[in-house]
């Protein structure tokens, strides 16, 4: 009996979730995608659609290999999958993010930058295809056991979304069949002849339409940015439900470890840990971990010995830790160089004989962290530089309300005035918004090209003077 096993490359779970394929699947992708990074991806030289191609072909192709099969998948596992991909994807769209970081765009945006199909957008059109060929040479018991199952992780649940996928992006219209269940979908696709050749005019439709609004996008960013340098709040400050303020500089992070990061490359926040580990011995238990990093790991999982350190040692001055850190950096890369992990356990921890250290709130622990607070003068306080508090939101981030409210004219040759006039110059609005307008912004569009942004463009006198009177 085995809990899991590996057949015609997918992994295989006695509870049918596809967790351990989806760790294998990105094992796979990072494979293929290592070796190409620096000698491929990041040539300026080589075209960004050579780029694409041969993601497409070498990487993509191994992290969405036989994912139309999962047959008990939770949305939340799907969204895993989705956002594993993203990481990769930076080196071929920095060129054409204007200037925006590609740290704030999803994937979805990132595959339509790079005329890519998302993954989930692959999942969809594979299992529409699988579909044509599983009727074709499948047995009629088979989709009777599929269709039977209506939870939301089961296998007709999904394709009861790719379906929805198809009319979103097909040019072909579907009367017969756009309104009805799974069972008629599969008579249909049984009695097609050119399913085949819809779902892929659908994926060349999906990939247009996720290029056109990652465009959207950046553009909405590159905006929102230049206004910003100018001085200009172009949207109000909206708190996230859930996100987490750094109390040190006001800026907010999705999670604790955005905050980290955050806390180390601006204020110069440093682990805990790191400063009551001064060898490779933990002087709690007694046992030798034969470097630093190991040591390191030791105190981070069991939080035992880290608090009875804390009892006997001050924090270990901030000038000795960073020169311990910089000896770590140098063991990193030479084991790195050999293959290994840092935290590569090549020889046992061993229990060394010495004497234990006192329990902590007694006289003897008290009188030896006094002992070393006299030797070290300053004790380090790296570890404090990250403070942040969660902040939490009432109004979901969809549904926050402007601090001003947005106003639309029509121009001057305009045909639409829009409700009792709401887009008329000379209507009501104009006078409603003289008190809420503090800039003044005019952005031409020419054929879908935004002149603003390379020529100062000037409001018409016309209205200028009905704002301004």
């Amino acid at each position: 009996m085995v809990r899991g096993y590996k057949h015609l490359g997918t992994y295989l779970q006695e509870d049918c979730r596809p967790s351990r394929d989806i760790v294998h699947k990105k094992a796979l992708a990072r494979q293929a995608w290592g070796p190409l990074l620096r000698p491929f991806f990041m040539r300026r030289e080589i075209s960004d659609k050579t780029k694409a191609d041969i993601f497409s072909s070498l990487i993509m192709s191994r992290y969405s290999f036989q994912v139309h099969t999962w047959s008990w998948v939770s949305r939340n596992t799907l969204d895993s999958w989705c956002t594993g991909i993203r990481p990769l994807l930076f080196p071929l769209v920095k060129c054409g993010t204007r200037g925006c970081s590609v740290e704030l765009l999803d994937t979805a945006t990132l595959c339509g930058l790079a005329n890519m199909m998302t993954p989930r957008d692959l999942m969809a059109k594979q299992r529409l295809q699988y579909a044509k060929r599983a009727l074709v040479h499948g047995p009629v018991f088979l989709w009777t056991l599929v269709v039977s199952v209506e939870d939301h992780d089961g296998w007709a649940h999904w394709f009861g979304e790719d379906l929805q996928w198809l009319l979103k992006f097909s040019p072909m219209t579907f009367p017969d069949v756009a309104t009805t269940d799974v069972r008629t979908w599969l008579q249909f696709i049984a009695e097609s002849d050119d399913w085949s050749q819809w779902v892929k005019q659908a994926a060349k439709a999906c990939v247009r339409y996720r290029a056109r609004q990652s465009q959207a996008k950046v553009w909405e960013l590159h905006v929102a940015d230049t206004l910003q340098k100018h001085w200009v709040q172009c949207c109000p400050r909206v708190v996230v439900p859930g996100s987490i303020e750094c109390t040190l500089c006001g800026q907010t992070f999705r999670s604790k470890r955005a905050l980290a990061m955050h806390s180390h490359a601006i204020h110069g926040y440093l682990p805990e840990v790191k400063f009551f580990a001064p060898g490779s011995m933990c002087l709690s238990c007694g046992k030798e971990y034969h470097h630093r990093p190991r040591l390191i790991c030791h105190l981070n999982a069991n939080h035992r010995c880290l608090d009875h350190l804390r009892g006997c040692f001050p924090p270990i001055p901030n000038e000795i830790v960073k020169e311990l850190d910089t000896q770590d950096r140098s063991f990193a890369m030479d084991r790195k160089a050999m293959g290994w992990k840092t935290c590569k356990a090549l020889l046992p921890a061993l229990r060394v004989p010495s004497v234990a250290l006192p329990p902590c709130g007694s006289a003897e622990a008290n009188r030896m962290w006094n002992f070393w607070q006299a030797i070290w003068e300053t004790p380090g306080d790296a570890f404090c530089q990250m403070n942040g508090v969660l902040r939490d939101s009432d109004i979901p981030i969809d549904n926050a309300q402007p601090e001003y409210p947005a106003f639309v004219f029509q121009s001057d040759c305009g045909k639409h005035s829009g409700h009792n006039g709401v887009f008329d110059l000379a209507g009501i609005s104009v006078l409603d918004a003289r008190v809420w307008i503090t800039d003044v912004i005019f952005v031409h569009f020419i054929s879908f090209q935004v002149i603003a942004e390379k020529k100062i463009c000037k409001w018409p006198s016309k209205i200028l003077s009905r704002l301004a009177q």
